[in-house]
């Protein structure tokens, strides 16, 4: 459960009222998922063995799934939840994941934190630390951050980031090649503009708009050929980098 941290703004573990509690992604990028996996090339593919490029980073993602997070538990409001349940999955909603993680949500809602030792130093604590959360939530909300994290549609495929001149990494979007991606791609750079302003409502909207494009279907990944990328030899290695029109 190493993706769910504590945080606490009255200096934890010092004695606090548990609304003080709130759960937030940590900084591991969740597990590749199994749509993921089978969804970038084929056996005999031009494209196999290149890499899966985010457009919008996974600290963006995170940040938005951050927020909505938050949202959740301070101010009692889903929207901003709901709208990447919606993207994230295919089908809207979480999918078959929509029942646990429906409980997960009602639990964020009303932070009820069972305490399980008696006296101040187990202030909603076990595990080394961890604040306490039922395992069935903690895997239903791990569960969104990897299929948040993998959407096919947020990907094109390319060079390995070492031979590439242009890969941002893990900040700024990583326009696809020679425009690809279309609408969708477009989309995807709004939500990445609008989530590094914190506009948080145009950031549902794009969320909807992403949803509607089908980001988190099968087979959307973004193809390139390799006439997309201009070549240079240095030394005795060849360097990447996109064409953008």
């Amino acid at each position: 459960m190493p993706w769910l941290i504590n945080v606490n703004h009255t200096n934890f573990p010092a004695v606090a009222a548990l609304g003080d509690l709130r759960f937030q992604m940590g900084n591991i990028r969740p597990v590749e998922t199994d749509d993921a996996t089978d969804n970038w090339s084929s056996l005999g593919s031009d494209q196999r063995g290149w890499t899966k490029h985010h457009l919008v980073p996974w600290n963006t993602l995170k940040n938005i799934m951050n927020r909505a997070l938050l949202d959740l538990q301070d101010n009692k409001d889903d929207k901003l939840w709901s709208g990447i349940k919606k993207a994230a999955y295919v089908g809207g909603n979480g999918g078959a994941n929509q029942a646990p993680l429906g409980a997960a949500t009602k639990y964020l809602k009303g932070i009820v934190i069972p305490l399980p030792l008696p006296g101040a130093a187990a202030l909603a604590m076990e595990n080394n630390g961890q604040p306490y959360m039922p395992a069935a939530h903690w895997d239903a909300i791990n569960g969104l951050a990897s299929n948040f994290c993998w959407m096919p549609g947020n990907f094109f495929l390319g060079p390995t980031p070492g031979s590439r001149l242009d890969d941002p990494g893990n900040d700024g979007f990583d326009t696809p090649p020679m425009g690809k991606g279309n609408t969708l791609g477009l989309k995807l750079k709004d939500l990445y503009d609008y989530a590094e302003s914190q506009d948080w409502p145009k950031v549902n909207k794009c969320l909807d708009g992403i949803f509607k494009e089908g980001v988190a279907k099968k087979g959307k990944v973004i193809n390139y050929l390799n006439t997309d990328w201009n070549i240079s030899n240095v030394g005795f290695a060849n360097f990447f980098k996109k064409k953008l029109a």
